[in-house]
C-alpha cells in the first residue's frame, strides 16, 4: 500500500462522529519508531517520515503497553510533547495517543488524536479504539511485523 491510498478523510469523518477531532496524525509501528501515513494538518505535523521511540517516549509507552494514553490539559502538553505550542496553537488542549491493532489482536500502529480538554474518556476511547482497529490493515507493515499483544 502507497501512503497516498490512507483512507484518511473517510477515518477522520468516523472518528468526528465520536468526539470532536481538530487534529490527528497516523503512524505504522517497526521495532525502533514509527512511520507517518498521514496527517490532518501536514502544514503543522508532519505526514511523511519517521519518528523513533527514543524521541516519543509517549508513543514507546502506548507501543509496550497497548493501552491509550490521554494527555489532558495544557500543563500536560508542555510537559509531554516537544512540539506542544504547535498543538496548543491548532486549538488543542488534549491528545490520546491511540493503538491499532488487528482482529488478531496484532498491535501495528497508533492514531494521535488531538482535541479539547475532556474531548477523550472511556465511553469515547472504546468507540474510537473500535473504529482504529476497523482500519488497521491500512497500519501494516509490509514485512518485518512485530507484534505485541493489544488490550
Amino acid at each position: 500500500m502507497k501512503v497516498s491510498d490512507f483512507p484518511m478523510k473517510a477515518l477522520q469523518d468516523e472518528l468526528k462522529l465520536v468526539t470532536e477531532i481538530i487534529a490527528f496524525t497516523a503512524l505504522s509501528y517497526d521495532k525502533v519508531g514509527a512511520h507517518r501515513l498521514c496527517s490532518s494538518h501536514p502544514q503543522l505535523f508532519s505526514e511523511a517520515g519517521f519518528k523513533s521511540f527514543l524521541e516519543a517516549p509517549t508513543m514507546k509507552k502506548v507501543k509496550e503497553t497497548g493501552e491509550p494514553i490521554i494527555t489532558d490539559g495544557i500543563e500536560a502538553i508542555k510537559n509531554g510533547f516537544p512540539d506542544w505550542e504547535k498543538i496548543y496553537l491548532n486549538g488543542c488542549d488534549a491528545i490520546v495517543n491511540l493503538p491499532v491493532c488487528t482482529e488478531s489482536g496484532e498491535l501495528v500502529g497508533q492514531l494521535n488524536l488531538m482535541g479539547k480538554s475532556g474531548a477523550f474518556n472511556t465511553d469515547t476511547l472504546d468507540q474510537l479504539k473500535l473504529i482504529a482497529n476497523h482500519y488497521a490493515e491500512y497500519f501494516m507493515p509490509p514485512s518485518n511485523k512485530e507484534t505485541a499483544e493489544c488490550v
